[in-house]
């Protein structure tokens, strides 16, 4: 990310510019989607904000208030675009926050232990010219139509085969690729983690595994992030609704989500979400973020998955493996707390 006095420099610098501000001979602009953008002038159109400096896009850092964000991170936890929070174990490709198949995002995942899935391959799909999927196994690559594109910290337009080039911005953000588009839908992919932003003008148009709380009927919550008030079963049920048609079932994989074992009791419960707070306390954070509720939320869900650990008798080693995977998690979360979370 750009230095805090540089990024406010360059917001300010864009405040100046008017919508009749004349491109002259000496004048440097960014193109996106067939639009030209005056030095300094920001996009704000696709929720992930970016400005002009010289013919290049920088990325601001932030949000912008038009929008929304929902969020998953293994194994999967979500929180939801109304603010509810839920988990859905499923396996093979759903949706995430979809127009039919016109655009959006969908997500496939893989059985990764014996009580959950995680995230494998993500497709953002721009249009029907414009697909782009993100692996896992890669941090840096993805694939657009299925060509390899290599990500930088340098924002670029996604190109395909033959040096084909496509209205869809992509860079690296930390260990995160972010992207945006056209259609009003911003992605960052962090490999265990995942965040979704999309301009409230088009949630209606959307559905996936992002609107828990729609598909239930549940009212916005007075506060970010409660839990979804439905039945395990019942999220269970709408997530296999939203199976993406024409999935190839291996001979081992099932279309049913994965099976959890019972809760631990409230004095283990206990225990480990001070083991979770205490794994979080060495990291630097503000107060405030500390005091977020996404923050307590994702404190949350490191307790749920040390529980199933527990139960499920992993070793030592494993749950090790895990806190220090939740730790990265929680550096992403915090970075969206901090710059990337919109208003509600």
């Amino acid at each position: 990310m750009w230095p805090n006095m540089i990024i406010l420099l360059l917001l300010k610098l864009a405040s100046s510019v008017t919508a009749t501000t004349a491109v002259t001979e000496s004048s440097s602009y960014c193109i996106f989607n067939g639009k030209t953008y005056l030095t300094e002038e920001l996009l704000v159109d696709n929720c992930l904000n970016l400005i002009c400096v010289g013919d290049t896009w920088y990325p601001t850092g932030y949000a912008s208030s038009t929008c929304s964000m929902c969020s998953l991170r293994n194994d999967p936890h979500f929180t939801g675009f109304s603010g509810l929070t839920y988990d859905f174990h499923g396996i093979l490709e759903y949706y995430i926050a979809m127009n039919i198949d016109t655009y959006g995002v969908t997500g496939d995942f893989y059985q990764c232990n014996a009580l959950a899935s995680c995230l494998d391959i993500i497709t953002y799909k721009d249009g029907v010219d414009t697909m782009i999927t993100f692996d896992k196994d890669d941090g840096n690559t993805i694939l657009v139509n299925g060509d390899p594109f290599t990500v930088t910290n340098v924002v670029q337009n996604v190109e395909s085969a033959d040096g084909v080039v496509h209205p869809v911005l992509a860079w690296k953000q930390g260990l995160c690729i972010r992207v945006v588009g056209t259609r009003g839908i911003a992605l960052s992919f962090c490999i265990h983690d995942m965040y979704v932003w999309a301009e409230n003008a088009i949630l209606g148009d959307l559905d996936g595994l992002c609107f828990g709380g729609r598909a239930f009927g549940a009212a916005n919550p007075k506060r970010n992030f409660q839990k979804l008030p439905v039945s395990q079963q019942q999220i269970n049920e709408w997530g296999e609704s939203l199976l993406v048609s024409g999935n190839i079932i291996g001979p081992l994989e099932t279309t049913t989500a994965v099976s959890i074992p019972g809760t631990c009791d409230a004095e283990t419960e206990q225990d480990l979400l001070l083991q979770c707070l205490d794994l979080f306390s060495d990291m630097s954070f503000s107060q405030i973020s500390l005091s977020h509720d996404l923050y307590q939320t994702a404190v949350g869900f490191c307790a749920v998955d040390l529980c199933l650990m527990t139960l499920s008798n992993a070793t030592q080693t494993e749950i090790e493996a895990w806190k220090s995977t939740m730790v990265g998690m929680l550096e992403n979360t915090m970075e969206v707390i901090a710059f990337t979370l919109p208003y509600r």
